[in-house]
């Protein structure tokens, strides 16, 4: 349950307003001329098109309509999008994507997701980024299908692209809200618009999100006091925009990002419960989790003459991350896993130049360059130990917390992943054309080529000992069919 409240201001002076783009412009007579039936100008296409226009499977929601549904993130998003599934993963504090049951779920840094996701067109290359909080969106588009000779960098199974509104040059705006709801939750979120002058504006918006956790610490879990339940969060944002309208045919965008996550992360259930409460588990290793995102973008619009426009598009992000969680999440009594990242740093770079044509022409076509670099840096460990099972008995029969500490002859084991170097170089170019054989038929042909570059630089991997024997008492290994991840339960 969820209650909103909100406000907002405008003011603007007594002139009419003029230079609202191609885009509002679109959008403003569509919804003239249908009625008032709500029409989205989206760039699957890397050109402005209603969506309804676009020849692409794309779905595409605006900011009224995620805040209608409640959606605030990625995983939210399953509800408008039924092809989309989002998966929470507790070691890494990031997401599986899957698009039409397509995916990845490499979570780590060697990894590449199958459905990009992209904040205003620049790729975010962790599953991290894909938490991000939406808030102050023109829209977001969702493109199913293989993704590549439109996009600068090439995915599998679809693209989810988060487009932020932009500056308005003729209006002082603002806006505020807040959400409560259960689990104590409180979302408070803002906006203003000022203009300083008819070519240049400055848009600032923010968020913070948090609730408290949904996981009750069941009988037997060793906790700290005050530890924070699994699935609390504690998410915050910021985003400041300025648009500057250099020459009436060039046009240039700069946008500093900032996004948080402080909460418990989420751990993963058993379906079959066996008689204990389904959101409750026997915790050992309570979740923590750390992680922030910086970047810094710029787009340049560019009409070069009355038959090409040149888009740039160029970024600088970095992630950096620690966590911890319970990987056995008590399925095991007496069998401790803990996962943490104790350090770990991504930083990423995109440059990407388009070229296209005017639209109209019998012949549309979209020509570009990209250029993207990652460079990575983890400490991961992994313990697990296990008391025998005549102390975890008699722990259990005294009503005692269970203390997993290995006596002599019981089983432990470690590992440590440091991985100081890790790198990403890519370089692409891509190409698609569309020939309007006439009003209803179209041809349209795409090429790519990707030249894909990782290495590993004084990597090290340690492990004491019985590795990799780290399967618990009276079991093997964790199958799917065996744990769910934990999702919040119903509204109360």
């Amino acid at each position: 349950m969820n209650v909103t409240t909100g406000a907002a201001l405008s003011a603007s002076p007594a002139h009419a307003q003029t230079g609202t783009g191609a885009a509002e412009g679109a959008a403003d007579r569509a919804n003239a001329a249908g009625g008032g039936l709500e029409r989205i100008v989206v760039t699957a296409n890397r050109r402005d098109q209603l969506v309804q226009d676009t020849p692409l499977a794309v779905s595409a929601f605006t900011q009224d309509t995620l805040q209608n549904n409640q959606v605030k993130d990625l995983a939210s998003l399953t509800a408008l999008v039924p092809s989309l599934v989002v998966e929470p993963h507790s070691d890494s504090g990031g997401v599986h994507v899957y698009m039409r049951g397509v995916g990845s779920a490499n979570h780590t840094e060697l990894g590449d997701p199958a459905v990009a996701f992209y904040v205003d067109g620049i790729y975010l290359p962790r599953p991290q980024g894909a938490t991000a909080l939406m808030y102050d969106l023109s829209h977001v588009e969702v493109a199913r299908g293989p993704q590549g000779t439109l996009n600068g960098r090439n995915s599998t199974a679809g693209a989810v692209n988060l487009v932020s509104a932009a500056p308005n040059t003729t209006k002082l705006l603002g806006s505020a809200s807040i959400v409560v709801g259960n689990h104590h939750r409180i979302q408070t979120q803002g906006m203003i618009n000022i203009p300083f002058g008819p070519n240049i504006a400055l848009r600032v918006a923010a968020i913070k999100d948090s609730h408290d956790g949904y996981v009750d610490f069941a009988r037997g879990s060793n906790v700290p006091p005050g530890a924070d339940r699994y699935g609390a969060q504690d998410q915050s944002g910021a985003r400041a925009t300025l648009l500057w309208k250099i020459l009436p045919t060039l046009k240039a965008t700069f946008i500093a990002d900032y996004y948080e996550d402080q909460g418990a992360g989420s751990i993963y259930l058993p379906i079959e419960t066996q008689g204990r409460d389904r959101w409750s588990a026997v915790i050992d290793t309570p979740g923590v989790l750390d992680q922030s995102i910086t970047t810094y973008k710029t787009k340049w619009n560019w009409a070069l003459n009355d038959a090409v426009d040149v888009q740039y598009l160029g970024s600088w992000s970095r992630l950096k991350r620690s966590n911890a969680s319970d990987a056995d999440a008590g399925l095991y009594l007496g069998f401790k896993a803990e996962n943490r990242t104790e350090w770990g740093q991504f930083d990423s770079h995109s440059n990407e130049l388009q070229f296209r044509s005017a639209e109209g022409g019998a012949i549309e076509w979209v020509a570009g360059l990209f250029e993207f670099g990652e460079k990575n840096k983890i400490r991961f460990d992994i313990d697990r130990s296990q008391i025998s099972e005549a102390a975890l008995q008699q722990d259990l029969a005294n009503g005692n917390v269970i203390f997993v500490q290995p006596t002599v002859g019981q089983y432990a084991s470690a590992m440590t992943f440091i991985q100081g170097d890790r790198q990403l170089k890519s370089k692409a170019v891509f190409a698609q054309g569309s020939w309007n054989l006439d009003e209803r038929y179209k041809v349209t042909a795409g090429a790519r080529y990707t030249k894909d570059h990782k290495f590993d630089r004084g990597g090290q991997n340690w492990a004491c000992p019985n590795w990799p024997d780290n399967a618990p008492r009276g079991t093997t290994v964790l199958t799917p069919n065996q744990v769910a991840p934990a999702r919040a339960p119903p509204a109360r």
